[in-house]
């Protein structure tokens, strides 16, 4: 219960900090900084419980645009850590996942594509995971896209992929990249 009322606070007061500096209040208060300090220190060590909060998802992008240097990494490193966690989460926490894979910061798609990696058919045919799984092959390079298709086509009944309401989408993204990224690809 701590944990999710910290959670809570801390989303609370990041969006009014942040919200400052979207509107170009910058401030030279040590004391600003430090709050700042604080948000992304408690963002990285809370990021699973913020992004189960009904606007963490939001306070999480927010933190990781707005962040720099150290405090970036360790959260990107935080939220990278329980990537399939978060990427299969009903309720919007996977764009947080998403927006990691947009950054195409190499120890995080990496941390993340070892956890999805022998998962793709699984994340596929969920409703929530399947567009992580497209953000994959839609900003990841070429050998990543290679190696999520090439398990998507090894799958034992790949025609149920094609008829599932969610992996067909994933399977018409990774036709169109491997058209256009012109793929060898061997059945």
């Amino acid at each position: 219960m701590e944990i999710i009322l910290f959670s809570v606070a801390c989303s609370v007061s990041a969006m009014k900090i942040i919200s400052l500096e979207d509107h170009g209040f910058k401030s030279k208060h040590v004391a600003f900084y430090m709050r700042q300090q604080f948000i992304f220190e408690a963002a990285a060590k809370f990021c699973v419980e913020i992004a189960t909060h009904q606007h963490g998802c939001s306070v999480l992008q927010r933190c990781i645009s707005h962040s720099t240097g150290e405090y970036r990494e360790n959260l990107v490193s935080e939220i990278s850590r329980s990537g399939l966690i978060l990427a299969q989460d009903a309720f919007g926490r996977n764009y947080v996942v998403q927006y990691i894979l947009e950054l195409q910061i190499p120890s995080a798609v990496s941390k993340l594509t070892s956890q999805f990696k022998g998962n793709y058919v699984h994340l596929a045919i969920q409703k929530f995971s399947s567009h992580v799984v497209e953000k994959c092959l839609a900003v990841l390079d070429g050998q990543i896209r290679s190696t999520i298709i090439r398990e998507l086509i090894s799958a034992t009944h790949f025609e149920q992929l094609l008829q599932d309401p969610h992996a067909n989408y994933v399977v018409q993204t990774a036709l169109c990249v491997a058209e256009v990224c012109n793929l060898s690809l061997k059945l």
